[in-house]
């Protein structure tokens, strides 16, 4: 796959694997790459294609759809669950100002 990326020259490479293995990728990844900036989309390309619907314009423009997909999809609630208390303790955390 990196071959194939560093063949092509991105100026951006839009990674759509699954959580947390895209950013897993990507990261690991980067430093080989001929891509100037990478994105880790997850669900986008199934929203695009159809596979899956996006949830409604309020959900996008509050910025929470992944909020929606937690009840949607609960197998992926408990895949990233680790992952996902760990950025509601950095949020509340950041709220209370207690760090940065």
């Amino acid at each position: 796959m990196r071959d194939a990326v560093n063949a092509f020259r991105p100026d951006v490479l839009i990674v759509g694997l699954t959580a947390p293995k895209q950013e897993k990728w990507t990261y690991e990844q980067m430093p080989k790459l001929n891509a100037g900036l990478s994105i880790s989309v997850g669900n986008v390309f199934d929203w695009y294609a159809g596979n899956s619907k996006r949830p409604g314009s309020f959900w996008q423009k509050m910025g929470l759809e992944w909020l929606v997909r937690i009840f949607l999809r609960p197998e992926v609630f408990k895949r990233n669950i680790g992952n996902q208390m760990l950025f509601f303790g950095h949020l509340f955390l950041r709220i209370l100002r207690i760090k940065k």
